[in-house]
């Protein structure tokens, strides 16, 4: 399967997912000594299940996460080079300084979610919901977006 940019999509059976969340959170706590960092690059996780998933620092680079369930997900300092978000939920999700440079978030709902220190630079932000976010030290450099995107309160546009 290709995304939008034509790169290669890799299928994620849901035992295969399991199993690597397991082990990224067994090499978060022990800082690195055992199991091993979520690889989920390419990944087609469209429509997946990952509310309150702790993927900090995962590399989700390329990943196809359309109309996911990230609902207070922990992705500090994730990897989202790429990746396509559009139509996720991302409400309360907890981006600080993540990496979401040229990803697609159009239509996504990030109500309540920090994005504090995080990397949007050429991201796609066309009819996204950035309602009660945090975007203090957020690179939004070049990012799209239009009449539909719904920024904080107060919030002084790109």
């Amino acid at each position: 399967m290709f995304n939008k940019k034509y790169e290669c999509i890799m299928t994620m059976e849901k035992e295969k997912l399991q199993n690597i969340l397991k082990n990224h959170e067994l090499w978060l706590e022990s800082k690195g000594e055992e199991g091993r960092r979520a690889d989920l690059r390419w990944a087609n996780l469209s429509a997946v299940n990952l509310e309150k998933a702790n993927l900090e620092r995962a590399n989700l680079l390329g990943a196809d996460l359309d109309g996911a369930n990230l609902l207070g997900a922990d992705l500090r300092g994730a990897n989202l080079l790429g990746a396509d978000l559009e139509g996720a939920n991302l409400s309360a999700v907890n981006l600080e300084k993540a990496n979401l440079e040229g990803a697609d978030i159009c239509g996504a709902n990030l109500e309540r979610a920090n994005l504090r220190g995080a990397n949007l630079l050429e991201a796609y932000l066309e009819g996204a919901n950035f309602s009660a976010v945090n975007l203090e030290k957020a690179n939004l450099s070049n990012a799209f977006y239009n009449n539909k995107t719904v920024w904080p309160a107060g919030f002084n546009k790109i």
